[in-house]
């Protein structure tokens, strides 16, 4: 049996059994020496037995695109996009939401053979798309957005 998240005043809720089926699916093809595209999708289900109700906050697809083109042979430039399906976001299931798409992007600079300089922009359209908390109250949930777009850089070393 698993728990599902209860209200703000932390209680959980025993489902009882359930049932989870799904399948993955991934690719890499390098198109060239300096092409690589690559994906992922998932598609799953789960299930209250004692119910036939889907369990909630499980989207029932997520899925990932990328691309990484190497445009000199210390620069790498990329792409991705991430998201998933819209989930219920309670047991009473009248309410969906979580569907999003997010896109990122990168550039990678080789110093040398053991270090690499990262930068990246997440969520670069800056979309923002709420995390809906059930409070437990049938006229209030409250929503959580997403992190706004932002930069971030690193130093990776080989060791």
């Amino acid at each position: 049996a698993i728990t599902q998240l209860g209200s703000a005043a932390n209680t959980v809720t025993n489902l009882g059994k359930t049932r989870r089926d799904g399948v993955d699916l991934e690719m890499n093809a390098r198109w060239t020496s300096a092409l690589l595209l690559w994906g992922g999708v998932s598609f799953q289900k789960a299930e209250i037995l004692s119910t036939g109700r889907e369990v909630d906050h499980v989207p029932n697809t997520i899925y990932s695109l990328g691309l990484d083109y190497r445009i000199h042979q210390d620069w790498r430039v990329g792409s991705s996009i991430t998201g998933q399906s819209s989930y219920f976001i309670n047991s009473n299931r009248m309410e969906k939401t979580g569907a999003y798409t997010m896109v990122n992007a990168s550039a990678v600079y080789k110093l040398n053979q053991v270090t690499e300089i990262d930068f990246q922009v997440r969520n670069l359209t800056n979309h923002l798309y709420p995390y809906i908390y059930d409070n437990g109250n049938t006229t209030t949930n409250y929503p959580v957005p997403n992190a706004p777009r932002s930069v971030h850089a690193g130093i990776h070393f080989k060791l």
